[in-house]
Formats: structure tokens, C-alpha cells, sequence
């Protein structure tokens, strides 16, 4: 099968969630025996990574703004240019993980019968809700360009959410919301997936680590409620606690001086994606404190991979990944006194920590691997192909 993925931003040099499920599926469905491209913003380069073609093209480096505002017109221009593309008209499958490259290529007319969506966020059909902003304890006023490019940015995201004939959804949660949005859309339900680096085995570390939180360092995130649970734990003299990630940092550094638990906490800022699992090795137990509902929170399944005990709110996506009292334990979200007893319970029982984490990663291995998920994505496209999804 000939597939096309289209992901504006490089899944090499930009590591977020779209741009690392585009390359663990490329990947995945190459070893797989199918031909992958993909398309991304640069300067025209075509490079072989792994046996995926690699093609860049100035035509997708285009500003924000720009994007948020005028991408209608943009898409339609750059439609009639693909059309004549060869990799795009041979191409059996054409994907779009990332919310503008799905925009942008909605409206193209030619991949109608072929065109497939993984709706991995709500910035296409919830685009009316700022998550973002949850847990600031300001926010700015719009300005009236604000207020407008808000109102362009709501109808176009919807607009393509409803041009949708084919998609996938990370969870139900995500679907739920899908459907209230475009009910006509052939859905299925396919989840994340781990790295197929992650799968080779490696040489096991010491978990020295007590409490690990992997991800955004933003508000909507809920790490000023992991470190506000943190008061709770401290006269666990040896606590070690390790944020892993890129954000407020200062904010966060601040937050644990003044509540006395610096000396608990360390800051690695932004780490490289395949160095992380070394992280989740040595932790005893992963904290996903998400105050916004996750999709499928690909740090959770990460760390029920490697073996790692996992506290995460009860939001969004979450428990349909992880099982409570089963592989770790689900709490309200906003509440540190719910993770410090969860946490507490975990790291004084090594016993029951083990079980989880053990439990944890039996289940991972069975259901997240990328060779299933890839396998799962060829069965939807298979029907695709096939004509068997017909609205």
C-alpha cells in the first residue's frame, strides 16, 4: 500500500504528540511491508529515515497567523497544486495527524475518497473550549484581532471536522466529542502507541527515582497540583521527585521554594525523546495530574510500558488506558491531597507498587505496541480501500 502522511511540523526536529505518532506509524507500517512518505514544512529536501521518504517543501512553511486566518484560501490554492502531485495521486492512504495539516487538506477535493484524519486533540472539534488557560490564575483580555481570529479559528476547524469522511480517534472520549461535532464520519478508535525503539530490551537501571511527571510544564497540565501534593510527602526524608519537560519552569521552580520542597525536586527541562525512557526505568511511580482531559496521555502509556506504578487524574481519555487499583491508582483532578495519598500508599508498599507496575506492563505490551496499532490503522485502511465504509 502506497501512504502518504502529512505533518506540517518535521516529526524528527519537533517532538510533540501528532509529530511522534506520524513517525512511530510511518515506521511501524514501512517494517510492515508498505511504502511511506511524508510530506512536511522545509526547505525541499527528500531524505530515507529508517526506510520512511522524508520530503520537504516550502509550500507548508507558512506563519501561524497566517495559517489561522486566511488557510481556507491558502488550501485551496495549494489544493490545485497537489492534485498534480504523483506521490499524492498514487497514493492509496493520505494521513494527517496534526490539526492544520488536517485543516489544510480537508477541503481537497481529489483525496476525498482516500483522505484520513487521526483526531488526536480538540482544536478541531472543541475549538471553542481554551484548555490552555485552565489553572492560570490570570488571563488576558482579547483584542478585537483576537477576538476575530478566535471566531476565523472556530469556523474553519469545525468546517473541516465536518468535511471529514474518514477518521481516527485516540478513545472514546475523544469520539464522543468527534460525533457531537460530524455524526456522518466513519470513526474507529485506535489508541497510542510506544516507540519501536522502546520495544528492544534494554539494560534494566535501579528506580531511584520516587515520583516521575513527564510533559508540558503548563497550567492546564496540573503540575501545581503534583507539587502542591508534594508538601504532603516531605517528611518522606529521601523523596526524589523529577519533572521532565519544557514550559514555566520558573514558575515552577518558584513554586517549589516557597513551599519548602525544592530540595526534593529536580528540573531536567527538555530531554530528547528517545533519552526519556532511561527516566521512566529508574521511576517507581509516574504522576499524570492533568487538570484538562487528556486525550490518551501518551506519558501514561509510556511509563505503563517500562514497568512503572501510575498515578493519573480520572479525565478525558485516561481511564480508558489505565485500569484503577489494577495498574495504578485514578484520582480527581485538582485535588493534591488525593495524589499524596495515592503516592503515599505506592511508594510505602513496595509490594503492591511492584504488582502494579508488572500488571501495568503486561497490559501496555498487549495493547500498545506500534506494531498493533499500525496493524489496527491498515485495517481501516484496508476498508478505505476497499469501499467498504460508505456514508
Amino acid at each position: 500500500m502506497n501512504i502518504v502522511f502529512v505533518s506540517l511540523y518535521s516529526p524528527i526536529t519537533y517532538l510533540g504528540g501528532a509529530e511522534i505518532l506520524t513517525l512511530v506509524l510511518a515506521e511501524s507500517l514501512v517494517k510492515l511491508g508498505h511504502h511511506v512518505i511524508i510530506y512536511t514544512a522545509g526547505t525541499g529536501r527528500r531524505n530515507m529515515l529508517r526506510g520512511v521518504v522524508i520530503q520537504e517543501t516550502p509550500l507548508f512553511m507558512f506563519p501561524l497567523r497566517f495559517r489561522a486566518t486566511l488557510l481556507p484560501l491558502y488550501s485551496l490554492v495549494l489544493g490545485a497544486f497537489f492534485s498534480l502531485n504523483r506521490d499524492f495521486r498514487n497514493a492509496d492512504i493520505v494521513h494527517a495527524i496534526d490539526s492544520g495539516a488536517i485543516v489544510l487538506l480537508s477541503g481537497w477535493g481529489f483525496l476525498r475518497e482516500k483522505f484520513v484524519a487521526t483526531i488526536q486533540d480538540y482544536s478541531l472539534i472543541w475549538p471553542t473550549k481554551d484548555y490552555f488557560s485552565l489553572g492560570r490564575s490570570k488571563r488576558t483580555p482579547l483584542s478585537f484581532a483576537g477576538v476575530l481570529t478566535r471566531m476565523i479559528r472556530k469556523t474553519v476547524s469545525l468546517s473541516a471536522a465536518r468535511r471529514l469522511r474518514y477518521a481516527v480517534c485516540v478513545s472514546e472520549y475523544v469520539a464522543s466529542k468527534f460525533r457531537a461535532v460530524n455524526s456522518k464520519t466513519n470513526i474507529t478508535v485506535i489508541g497510542n502507541c510506544v516507540s519501536p525503539d522502546w520495544e528492544k530490551q534494554v539494560a534494566t537501571a535501579p528506580r531511584d527515582i520516587d515520583i516521575l511527571y513527564v510533559g508540558k510544564l503548563m497550567p492546564y497540565k496540573g503540575l501545581d497540583v503534583l507539587l502542591s501534593s508534594l508538601r504532603r510527602l516531605s517528611d518522606m526524608r529521601t523523596l526524589s521527585v523529577v519533572i521532565v519537560g519544557e514550559g514555566l519552569m520558573p514558575r515552577y521552580k518558584n513554586q517549589a521554594v516557597r513551599i519548602g520542597i525544592s530540595r526534593h525536586v529536580t528540573f531536567t527541562g527538555p530531554i530528547p525523546y528517545l533519552d526519556i525512557r532511561r527516566f521512566y526505568q529508574r521511576s517507581k511511580i509516574v504522576v499524570s495530574p492533568s487538570i484538562w482531559p487528556e486525550p490518551c496521555g501518551r506519558s501514561i502509556i509510556e511509563a505503563m510500558w517500562l514497568g512503572c506504578a501510575v498515578v493519573a487524574t480520572n479525565v478525558g481519555g485516561t481511564p480508558e488506558s489505565l485500569i484503577d487499583g489494577i495498574h495504578g491508582y485514578l484520582v480527581d483532578p485538582g485535588k493534591p491531597s488525593e495524589i499524596a495519598i495515592a503516592c503515599g500508599k505506592l511508594l510505602r508498599n513496595t509490594k503492591k507498587r511492584n504488582t502494579f507496575g508488572e500488571e501495568a506492563a503486561r497490559y501496555a505490551h498487549k495493547n500498545y505496541s506500534s506494531d498493533r496499532i499500525a496493524k489496527e490503522y491498515l485495517r481501516f485502511y484496508s476498508l478505505i480501500k476497499s469501499g467498504q465504509l460508505i456514508i
